[in-house]
C-alpha cells in the first residue's frame, strides 16, 4: 500500500515538474494554473418530519442552486448509486504528524462502503 502511495506521489511530482520545465523552456515566466468543474454529483435523502424516507420523488421535485443561480439537472436517479472513490494522501513532511489520524479516518470510511463501491 505504501509503495502505491509513493508511486502516485512520485507521478504527481513528475507531472508538475514536467509542466514547469515545459513552460520555462517555452520562455514563459508567469505560470498560471486554471481548473474548472463541469458537473457536480449531489446526493440527497428526503425524509418527513418523523424521519421516514419519502419515496417516489422524480427529477422535477428537485431544484439545485449555486450562489443563488438555479442549475440545470443533467441526471437523476431515484435508487442508490455505486460509489467510485479515489483516495489521494498528502504525505509531505508537514503532514507526517497527522498521518496516523488520517489513516484511522480512512479505515473507518472503508467500513461504510457498500457492495459494488470501488476504491482506487
Amino acid at each position: 500500500m505504501k509503495l502505491m502511495y509513493n508511486s502516485i506521489f512520485l507521478m504527481l511530482k513528475i507531472s508538475c515538474l514536467s509542466c514547469v520545465f515545459a513552460a520555462l523552456l517555452a520562455g514563459q515566466t508567469d505560470l498560471t494554473f486554471k481548473a474548472g468543474v463541469s458537473e457536480v454529483h449531489v446526493d440527497a435523502g428526503v425524509t418527513d418530519q418523523n424521519g421516514r424516507p419519502i419515496t417516489g420523488l422524480i427529477q422535477n421535485d428537485f431544484r439545485v442552486f449555486d450562489e443563488g443561480q438555479e442549475q440545470i439537472l443533467t441526471g437523476f436517479a431515484a435508487e442508490e448509486q455505486q460509489l467510485d472513490l479515489i483516495l489521494l494522501f498528502d504525505i509531505s513532511t508537514s503532514m507526517r504528524v497527522h498521518v496516523a489520524k488520517i489513516a484511522s479516518a480512512a479505515r473507518e470510511a472503508f467500513h461504510e462502503l457498500r457492495e459494488g463501491d470501488r476504491v482506487r
